[in-house]
């Protein structure tokens, strides 16, 4: 079944949303322990979702792994999931590389 109109394509929503978990996760400057800790998920878990995520011919996280991971990490899960609403103040200043707008992650696009 091909994307409604102006939807993302296959992938690009899993991209953007690895990308914002991997830039937030790494500007909170908590440790794997310290997340899972905060979050409620195992300890393991970030780095399955990250790596998951970069498949785009896999599920991505449900919505309640995506909202655990929000909390835990001080973000709106829909700001983490699809990049929607305000970014949080220094979700990506502790990122490396060239910063990367929303709009940029929604349609898989650097800018």
């Amino acid at each position: 079944m091909a994307p409604a109109e102006g939807a993302p394509a296959d992938g690009e929503v899993q991209r953007g949303f690895a990308e914002r978990l991997r830039r937030v996760f790494d500007a909170s400057g908590l440790t794997h322990a310290e997340f899972a800790k905060r979050s409620g998920l195992p300890k393991g878990a970030l780095s399955v979702i990250l790596k998951r995520a970069q498949d785009p011919a896999r599920m991505g996280p449900s919505i309640v792994t995506v909202v655990a991971i929000a909390r835990g990490l001080g973000v709106s899960p829909g700001w983490l999931a699809f990049g929607e609403g305000p970014v949080p103040a220094g979700a990506f200043t502790a990122a490396k590389g060239p910063a990367t707008t929303d709009e940029g992650l929604a349609r898989g696009t650097k800018k």
